[in-house]
Parts: C-alpha cells; sequence; structure tokens
C-alpha cells in the first residue's frame, strides 16, 4: 500500500494537510500543531535537508520534486527513506495529495481518514460514459465542493471552478472526453487521471451504452442492499473510513471556549405538573437483585395488554423512576487544545440508572398516554430531575397519529397502552464529539431500550421496542427545533394479559 508508484507523475503532489500547522520552534525543531494537540518532531530547521523537506511540504511538491530537493545531500538509500516518510505521512492523514496543473495550481485535494490506500488507475476510454455512484455526495464545505463517498478512506475537495463543473456533469453522467472538454486545456490531463482514479476505487461508474441511468441493483447484490444514509452513518461514525486527528472525530471538544455546553437537565417545562410514586429502592435490592438472570430469560417483546385493566400510573412512575431519573449530579472541567479560544469549560453531568458515552445523559422521556389507569391521554414530558410528569398536550390530532404511529410499528399487533418517545439534546454530544455523536447517541438510546426492557420485565410491564417513530409529529406537538431537540426513539408500554407468564413458562 504506497503512493511512491506516483513518483512519474508530477500533476499529483503533496502537502501538509490544511488543519496541520508546522513552524520551528526556539531551539529550531519543527512543531506539528492540529485541533488534537501538537508534537515536537525529529525535523530541524538547522539541518538543510529537513528544512527543504519540510518548506516544501508545506507549499505542495511532487515526489520527483521532493526527491531532486534531497538527494544531492543525502545520496539514494535516505532519499528513498524520505520518500517513504511521505507515503507514511499521507496514509497517516499528516498530508494530503493534489491534483494539479501548472497553469491552474491545485484542482483537486484528496484527504486521506488515517487508512492506507494506494491510488490505482483504470483504463479510460473517451467516450466512456461516467456518472458519480449513487453512495458519492456531493456537499459545501467553507467555499469548497466537497465529494463525499463510504466507499474509500478518503475525501475530495474540489480546488477550482472548472473542477466543480466537472463533478457537476459527471452526477448525471457524460462520456469522459465530453466531460474534460469543458476544462481548461492545461488542466484536462491531470484530471483524466483523476477520473481513471475515482473510477477504479468505485466513486464513478461507467454507463451501459443503452442505459440512461443505473438503478441500485444494477452495482451488485450488497450495495443494492445498504441504503444511502445507512452506509454514510455506519463508515463515517466509526475509524476506518473516516478522518481522524484535526478535530474531525472522538471526543475532541472542539467547541469549548465557542459555545457553552448545554447544561446536564433539561430545563423544566411550565404545564401542570403529575406527582409520580417512587419505589422502596432499598426493598427491591433485597428481593429483585438476585434474580438478574430470570429477568434477562424471561424478557420479550410484548404486543398484547391486558385491555381491563391497563398500566396504573403508579406503575409507571416506578419505571420511570427506576429506569431514568436522576440519581446525582456533579461538575468537571474540561480543556481543549484549541490555540484561537479559551480552552477550558466546566461541564455539568446529571447522571441517570443507565450508562451513556461521556457521561452525556442527553436523552428525555416524553409519552403519549393512550390507556394509563389514572392519568389522562395526552402527551407529557418526564422531569427527570423532579420525578413528574409534565402535560404539554390532551390528545390532539397530533398525539392521536403518533399513537396510531405506534400501533403501525408494532406491524398492527397491539397498540401499546403507553408510548415513550426517547428524545436527544444533540448538541449535549455534539458539543463534545465530532463523527460519532449521532451514532453515539443511537447507542445511548439502544442502552436506554434494554434498561427499559429489564425494568419492566422485572416489574410485570408490557415492554416492546419500536423501530420507527414521527420526528415532525414530534416537532409540531412540543414546538423545539429539530436541529437541537428531536426523537430518536419510542418504546411501547401496556399491562400484561391475564395468564402470560404461565403461557411463557409452557
Amino acid at each position: 500500500m504506497s503512493i511512491l508508484g506516483l513518483s512519474s507523475r508530477p500533476s499529483f503532489r503533496f502537502r501538509f494537510h490544511p488543519g496541520q500547522t508546522v513552524a520551528a520552534n526556539d531551539d529550531g525543531a519543527f512543531v506539528f500543531r492540529s485541533i488534537t494537540g501538537e508534537f515536537v518532531s525529529t525535523y530541524r530547521t538547522d539541518v538543510e535537508w529537513q528544512r527543504r523537506f519540510v518548506e516544501l511540504l508545506q507549499r505542495g511538491a511532487s515526489l520527483a520534486a521532493i526527491r531532486k530537493a534531497v538527494f544531492p545531500l543525502l545520496g539514494v538509500q535516505k532519499t528513498a527513506a524520505v520518500l517513504v516518510q511521505v507515503d507514511y505521512f499521507f496514509h497517516t492523514g499528516i498530508a494530503v495529495m493534489q491534483l494539479t496543473s501548472d497553469d491552474d495550481g491545485a484542482l483537486l485535494t484528496f484527504v486521506p481518514h488515517g487508512a492506507p490506500c494506494t491510488p490505482k488507475f483504470a483504463p479510460l476510454e473517451d467516450d466512456e460514459r461516467l456518472v458519480f455512484s449513487r453512495f458519492s455526495t456531493l456537499r459545501r464545505d467553507d467555499d469548497r465542493i466537497v465529494v463525499d463517498t463510504p466507499l474509500q478512506p478518503y475525501h475530495l475537495v474540489s480546488e477550482t471552478p472548472a473542477t466543480d463543473a466537472l463533478l457537476m456533469r459527471l452526477m448525471r453522467g457524460a462520456p469522459a472526453a465530453q466531460a474534460l472538454a469543458a476544462c481548461p486545456a492545461p488542466a484536462r490531463t491531470a484530471l483524466r487521471d483523476a477520473l481513471a482514479l475515482l473510477k477504479h476505487d468505485g466513486i464513478l461508474l461507467t454507463l451501459p451504452a443503452n442505459r440512461a441511468c443505473l438503478t441500485r441493483h444494477d452495482e451488485g447484490e450488497a450495495s443494492a442492499q445498504w441504503d444511502v444514509h445507512d452506509l454514510q452513518m455506519h463508515s463515517r461514525s466509526r475509524s476506518g473510513y473516516t478522518q481522524l486527528g484535526y478535530g474531525e472525530f472522538g471526543g475532541v471538544f472542539p467547541n469549548i471556549g465557542r459555545y457553552e455546553p448545554r447544561p446536564a437537565v433539561r430545563p423544566a417545562w411550565s404545564g401542570e405538573r403529575i406527582a409520580l410514586a417512587k419505589p422502596d429502592m432499598e426493598e427491591l435490592y433485597k428481593s429483585e437483585f438476585p434474580a438478574l438472570a430470570g429477568v434477562q430469560d424471561y424478557r420479550r417483546s410484548v404486543r398484547e395488554y391486558n385491555e381491563e385493566q391497563p398500566l396504573p400510573l403508579e406503575q409507571l412512575g416506578h419505571l420511570l423512576y427506576r429506569a431514568c431519573r436522576v440519581t446525582f449530579r456533579d461538575e468537571t472541567e474540561f480543556e481543549s487544545p484549541l490555540a484561537d479560544v479559551d480552552g477550558k469549560a466546566k461541564v455539568e453531568f446529571a447522571w441517570r440508572p443507565y450508562p451513556t458515552g461521556g457521561a452525556s445523559y442527553e436523552l428525555e422521556v416524553y409519552l403519549s398516554a393512550d390507556r394509563c389507569a389514572g392519568l389522562d391521554s395526552g402527551f407529557y414530558h418526564y422531569d427527570a430531575e423532579r420525578h413528574c410528569l409534565v402535560r404539554i398536550a390532551g390528545r390532539t390530532p397530533e398525539v392521536e397519529e403518533l399513537l396510531h404511529g405506534a400501533y403501525v410499528a408494532t406491524g398492527y399487533q397491539a397498540k401499546p397502552q403507553v408510548v415513550l418517545h426517547i428524545a436527544a439534546r444533540f448538541q449535549r454530544v455534539a458539543w463534545k464529539y465530532r463523527a460519532i455523536a449521532y451514532s453515539v447517541i443511537l447507542k445511548n438510546a439502544g442502552v436506554l431500550y434494554q434498561t427499559l426492557y429489564l425494568v419492566a420485565t422485572a416489574m410485570g410491564i408490557a415492554p416492546c421496542g419500536l423501530g420507527s417513530g414521527n420526528i415532525e409529529l414530534f416537532r409540531r406537538i412540543t414546538g423545539l427545533d429539530p436541529m437541537v431537540e428531536g426523537s430518536v426513539g419510542d418504546f411501547g408500554l401496556g399491562s400484561l394479559p391475564a395468564g402470560y407468564h404461565d403461557r411463557l413458562r409452557r
């Protein structure tokens, strides 16, 4: 896995990643600095070949130009080792690869994601009709067009309007020669290499002569069964195909000093409050703690209820207390290596009975009550710190539609008596994490699902995780900005039907 085969292609040049700054310290050593930290390198300004090498990577140079600059100072073997170092910089994301032309400068930048990727070129015919794979997306990042793909460990940044236009032509499909003919003549040879590279990597596909477009089933059995958004989130929230470093992945606290962290506990809703019963936890510790194995074995998704005795409010209160309440609060100070902002912030935490990534506890529980003994039908928020329900709406048409949606999500098998709507305060997680924030939220929701399953099973309540919910109905009922707080999961509850445990044992 190497880029050294590009030595004969002067249009491919390498330079430090745009998020990487390199400067000499007072001792003459070059310091590499990014959002994730800094380190003092072994390269020095008082060593001639090292100074030349770093300067070339700061402005961009081909492998041939780097060899020419250091060879007189190092000889054959050591020069080869320097080119291997460029290869290492590229594969680890310290350097990027740019496709250039002498007249137009950089045309296209290949930004690696910290995984080995060797540029290879597929044969390309002038009349070959090329089109982007359906998994490729074009988006704006500042003033650049970016091509994202979950199929390869890199993304592309268009550097000129001519390259922008070329990419747009290929979204609908065009013969290679025709697509390139609209580009400035000096750039065509280099951009042809780009098309051949993208074809090899499956980012560009060939349209058959008798076809106007490709369908998902033309891309192979495995690809056809992936939806675009699923594959994008899968690849971009796992290391390997997501850029590492430069504040793009993981808990890098990129927003310290820019935005205040969200409070650990959601501000209380105004409205009628319904007090909830609390269980005797000390008694439960004695009676239920040894029974975990039985609870796990008896856990099922139950889609039938005792309609003569709907779920009572007291049981609902006990369930919410055991699964979702705030147990205690504390505060911790964090630092960020960002140099251009205040690098410290105090973050509140409000712990719950289940674990979450980064102890974020961003999840809020709302509920639609259809048939709950002691509780009027309507829409409520569970105030986890005060252990009460706050009434937000009565049984409006939107609430009615939410309840019907839960019925549909059970496969029309049962109408849950109570539906818990799990919402996320997104910035509570995104303030700390890059690339994985939404993935973390979904994992947290899954943990809460299992917690609800186990507690409900132990209490003799019928639980059922639901696979879908309506974010627009949630927005309309709550009036919340879906970019700030929105639903990410739904969970059905009800009273167990008579004789259920006997049937389960049999």
